[in-house]
């Protein structure tokens, strides 16, 4: 039983992690995107 509450506990951990990093990545790339437009504006 407290094994399996574990492995829950983790992949719980792991559901709760994916979407925050795939979320900051867009982000990113969002950003990168943001100033290479701008410095080919000069």
């Amino acid at each position: 039983m407290l094994e399996t509450l574990k492995k829950y506990a983790e992949n719980q951990g792991i559901e709760d992690n994916y979407p925050k990093k795939k979320y900051i990545t867009k982000k990113k790339k969002a950003l990168m995107e943001q100033s290479n437009a701008n410095n080919q504006r000069f």
